[in-house]
């Protein structure tokens, strides 16, 4: 491996991948999650890990406040 390849992967290694910005940035107002999968093989449980995953990446990444689930069930 010459200097410049070797140099690359160890700059890969320690600062990892370039950062790529975000095409789209909602807004900081509250938000629910969730997923609306029609595959007849994806169960009603696997939708509900779906959201609450994508809510908790979210909330952990301060994309956007997080409206609780069972909010939503509440109103039914």
């Amino acid at each position: 491996m010459s200097g410049c390849a070797a140099a690359g992967v160890l700059a890969y290694k320690i600062h990892g991948p370039p950062k790529v910005p975000a095409k789209y940035v909602p807004a900081q107002t509250p938000m629910l999650c969730w997923s609306r999968i029609t595959a007849p093989d994806v169960g009603q449980r696997a939708r509900g890990f779906l959201a609450q995953e994508v809510g908790t990446s979210f909330d952990l990444h301060n994309v956007a406040p997080i409206i609780p689930l069972e909010k939503l069930q509440s109103l039914a």
